[in-house]
């Protein structure tokens, strides 16, 4: 688990694919104490630390992440989101993050004072998305502003910007979004409920 707080940003080194497995090499501070086989977020995906030499965290990262996320896009220098998982008793500053990516969202607006970037995704994620809700974009807990169609529009106050990779976003450029899974399971439960009303509407017992 994690909580959306963005803990610093890490630069790749090394991003090899290999039989259907990318290696990532990702420099950061914050690996200090970091053990193998611990969980960290990863521009809000969840990897499992493999190896570490020096200030570089190693990953493995499966066809089936790369296929979801935007994981198989990064290549030498490139800034990635970085968070070590909750540990009990930490502060929840943010909201509850599993780091199991939903979609992923493209950036289709840019306004720079206030800063507001607004995400298309599709429609099966859209759905899960509400104004004043939690999302978690490329791993940072963020509150939605509006929702129109299949956009979410989300604010990014100066602190945000400061720690984070946002502030180099241009137009047309993916981030990973989880929605959160309270939302997702409450939305899902009612749509399962009306359709079991419409059958039962559609096939009445006689």
């Amino acid at each position: 688990m994690f909580t959306g707080i963005i803990a610093g940003v890490g630069y790749v080194t090394e991003a090899t694919l290999s039989k259907e497995i990318l290696r990532l090499g990702i420099k950061t501070t914050q690996g200090q104490g970091l053990i193998i086989g611990a969980s960290v977020a990863v521009d809000g995906v969840c990897l499992t630390a493999v190896k570490q030499e020096d200030d570089v965290v190693f990953f493995d990262v499966i066809s089936e992440t790369l296929s979801k996320t935007t994981l198989g896009s990064l290549k030498k220098d490139s800034k990635v989101h970085i968070e070590r998982s909750l540990k009990l008793g930490d502060e929840l500053g943010g909201h509850l993050v599993s780091g199991h990516v939903h979609g992923v969202g493209r950036v289709t607006s840019l306004q720079t004072s206030p800063w507001v970037m607004s995400i298309e995704v599709s429609p099966q994620l859209s759905k899960y998305i509400f104004e004043k809700g939690f999302i978690s974009l490329a791993g940072a807990s963020l509150t939605v502003v509006s929702v129109r169609d299949h956009v979410f529009s989300v604010a990014l106050i100066p602190e945000t910007l400061k720690v984070t990779k946002f502030k180099e976003a241009q137009l047309g450029d993916l981030f990973n979004v989880e929605v959160d899974q309270s939302t997702r399971t409450i939305v899902d439960q009612v749509e399962a409920a009306v359709a079991k009303l419409y059958q039962a509407k559609q096939n009445p017992i006689e």
